[in-house]
């Protein structure tokens, strides 16, 4: 670990003129990882070495491509990869800032909310429906029916700040909290559209009313 006074006397040397001297410390920030970007990440926001910033924004950028790519490749090596996990990694490529504790939460908060109004029902419907009012109604999350293909349509952290998404990001999130809550729900990908369905024992299956929430985009 390198403390706070050898880190900025490390940072002075990015942009020295003799580049094996550059070289070793980047190499030995690499080495660091990230237990060294939040300090670099503060050092560059406050402008702190000015000739030396885009040096560090650029070492900030392979330090955690390096990780996202460790975390890639250790979800793909899972029996079973969680979907959320695998959505967190890719909205990391457009926003590396995003935490997964930080989305685990969220969702617990959705998840939270929707426990504590089913009670004691028991009914796989009742409580899908009672999901369905806390996730559409409680937590306002609706389709964006003016951008479809708005690019923060798909990245998990804009979908749950913005409370708006495309069809698959929405049944994503809520197949999530639906699972979590022990709920028979599935996804199922049409032709043209990606809904969610309610597992029956029954022929005449009924839908879990999240599809017609979704695809409809909550027209107002």
């Amino acid at each position: 670990m390198i403390d706070a006074t050898t880190l900025r006397a490390m940072v002075r040397l990015l942009d020295d003129p003799d580049l094996e001297v550059a070289q070793a410390v980047e190499n030995r920030f690499m080495e660091e990882g990230e237990s060294i970007i939040d300090e670099l990440e503060l050092l560059w926001l406050n402008n702190e070495f000015p000739d030396a910033s885009r040096y560090i924004e650029l070492v900030i950028n392979k330090i955690q491509k390096k990780l996202l790519h460790q975390r890639f490749s250790h979800w793909f090596a899972q029996e079973q990869p969680d979907l959320i996990e695998g959505w967190v990694l890719l909205t990391q490529l457009q926003y590396p800032g995003v935490k997964w504790v930080e989305i685990k939460r969220l969702l617990n908060e959705i998840k939270l909310d929707a426990w504590l109004l089913m009670g004691n029902v028991e009914n796989d419907l009742d409580r899908i429906q009672i999901l369905n009012h806390v996730f559409f109604e409680q937590h306002g999350f609706q389709g964006d029916t003016s951008q479809y293909h708005y690019p923060d349509n798909s990245f998990l952290n804009r979908v749950l700040e913005r409370k708006t998404g495309n069809p698959i990001s929405l049944s994503a999130i809520y197949l999530s909290v639906a699972q979590q809550l022990g709920l028979p729900v599935f996804g199922v990908n049409l032709p043209q559209h990606f809904v969610v369905d309610r597992k029956s024992t029954r022929l005449n299956s009924s839908h879990a009313n999240i599809s017609y929430a979704v695809f409809c985009l909550k027209k107002k």
